[in-house]
């Protein structure tokens, strides 16, 4: 095949008078397989590195020769091979190996001279397809391929359903005893997943299939029912799922909770975390908000260990990238207003702006926390504060007084200012202005800073 061009691999020239084999299908086993090979539970069974296993090349036999210095290098390598139908061809891609030819067609659902599309083919339904028709035969000096799926499709099916496909697969039906499966709803608030599942199959098991592709263990808990009465331990997703109650219709209803922990900065007699867990996807900010019960409180904030912004109300907490939060006053926060102008410069008083992005941040937080929550480059545009100077990006929020507004400009001012309080351990602040600011003016800034 070495003489196949890429694109005759994707759409090979095939003949109009070719000849039709049937290939007979052998079930492998040892016995069949003498001379040639043999079966072995795992992959591991036969490696270079335990001795077990030599790259040789593969036996010659008949008209087709090896060509020399070939046959014993490639040794081996992984990766994925992606099948699929397109109408009614059937297409591969090696994954595992980064060549022009990777990609190719290995047969057809139909004779090859009526299937350039199912249209005008006599094939009407791509479950029609009975037999795969192979227009090539690819040999490998170096030894055999190992292929395996990665999905698990595993299905319980009754016998009102259907299991016809879209796409050409081996079925193989195992009868059930009806009293050996069960009906699971696996929820997220009204997030549902309903599973039909043999009672034998451990809870961790049930979890790692198709339908949960992203779920972790070790983010998420389990409960039984429809209260937090029963969350399950890391112990319990060892245990069959029949080893739970189910309701008067013969249901297991596991529900999802996230847990999250919040620490209260100003809770002086208890410093334990606040631990809530969240029972839907649509949860805000505002709705946990209303679930902490702190007396004398005012209003209250959340923010994260990862930020210093300050989340908002109509925000979704699984939209929030984290389970570790913080609660804050309002004398800890501070609001920033960030005015976007079309033209401006330090004369220019012109107010037609673009937009005003207003947010609330931690106390603590400083000027670059501000320009990295806005992917703002501050060698290209800088914060403008009265209209005059522009703070360096270590300066902390608390230096100024909520609300704090800020214009952002594309004016780099080229002067940088350095104050030096020496009653404070010598403690520098750095603000850049014009060359025309005054002394005065600059002795204003200091005061209001300091």
């Amino acid at each position: 095949m070495s003489g196949i061009s890429k694109e005759n691999y994707l759409s090979p020239i095939i003949p109009p008078d070719v000849k039709v084999k049937d290939i007979r299908l052998v079930k492998a086993t040892n016995e069949s397989l003498k001379d040639i090979g043999y079966l072995i539970t795992s992959p591991d069974d036969v490696t270079v590195q335990n001795g077990k296993f030599d790259i040789v090349p593969w036996p010659t036999k008949g008209w087709r020769a090896l060509d020399p210095n070939t046959g014993n290098e490639a040794g081996t390598t992984e990766g994925s091979m992606e099948i699929y139908w397109e109408e009614d061809r059937l297409y591969g891609k090696n994954h595992a190996i980064a060549t022009d030819s990777n990609h190719y067609l290995l047969g057809y659902g139909n004779f090859p001279s009526q299937s350039a599309s199912i249209s005008n083919s006599n094939i009407s339904e791509p479950s029609d397809i009975s037999s795969v028709f192979i227009w090539s035969s690819d040999y490998h000096p170096d030894g055999g391929q190992l292929f395996f799926p990665t999905n698990d499709n595993e299905t319980i099916v009754d016998e009102h359903q259907s299991i016809a496909s879209s796409r050409i697969t081996t079925t193989t039906l195992d009868g059930i005893a009806l009293d050996q499966i069960v009906n699971v709803i696996l929820s997220f608030g009204i997030v549902t997943q309903h599973i039909l599942t043999l009672k034998s199959i451990k809870i961790e098991q049930l979890l790692k299939n198709r339908h949960f592709p992203d779920f972790n263990l070790n983010n998420f808990c389990l409960t039984v029912g429809e209260t937090n009465d029963q969350i399950l331990s890391k112990d319990d997703y060892r245990k069959q799922v029949d080893a739970y109650l189910c309701d008067d219709i013969g249901t297991i209803h596991f529900r999802i909770l996230i847990p999250i922990k919040i620490r209260n900065n100003n809770n002086n007699n208890n410093k334990q975390d606040m631990k809530i867990y969240l029972e839907n996807n649509t949860t805000t900010v505002e709705q946990l908000l209303q679930q902490i019960d702190i007396s004398d409180s005012g209003n209250l904030y959340l923010t994260s260990i990862d930020t210093q912004r300050i989340f908002q109300n109509n925000e979704n907490l699984t939209n929030l990238n984290t389970q570790n939060f913080i609660l804050l006053e309002e004398n800890e926060t501070c609001v920033v207003s960030i005015e976007k102008e079309r033209s401006l410069s330090i004369t220019d008083n012109n107010d037609n702006t673009n937009e005003v992005v207003r947010q609330r941040f931690r106390t603590s937080a400083t000027i670059e926390d501000i320009m990295k929550e806005n992917n703002i480059d501050y060698r290209n545009e800088q914060f403008l504060h009265e209209n005059d100077f522009v703070p360096a990006e270590s300066t902390p929020l608390s230096y100024f007084t909520s609300p704090i507004h800020f214009q952002l400009v594309k004016t780099i001012l080229p002067f940088a200012v350095t104050i030096i309080n020496t009653e404070d351990n010598n403690y520098s602040l750095t603000f850049y202005c014009s060359s025309s600011m005054s002394i005065e003016r600059i002795l204003e800034i200091a005061c209001q800073l300091f």
